[in-house]
């Protein structure tokens, strides 16, 4: 589990990259959806990485559950891509 540094919140524009990550989208998929580069996608998310001291990607999603930013009906992406098909 990780340790959560209190007080710290996310500005408005990490808060949708956190939302995007949670819902299972990848940078390419993010960076078309806010218009920006993917390379830009790369350094937010590792920002986020490390300002909320997350290891790794469920942890990030659990965060986004836990505070509301995204809804415990998460996809993951291969589970997308089999809805899609």
């Amino acid at each position: 589990m990780t340790r959560q540094v209190r007080g710290v919140q996310p500005t408005s524009r990490q808060r949708q990259i956190i939302q995007l990550l949670a819902e299972g989208k990848v940078n390419k998929e993010i960076a078309a959806a806010l218009e920006i580069s993917v390379r830009t996608v790369e350094s937010y998310r590792a920002t986020i990485m490390l300002k909320f001291h997350f290891h790794s990607l469920p942890d990030l999603v659990r965060y986004a559950i836990r505070e509301g930013i995204a809804s415990n009906q998460v996809a993951s992406p291969k589970a997308r891509a089999a809805k899609n098909a």
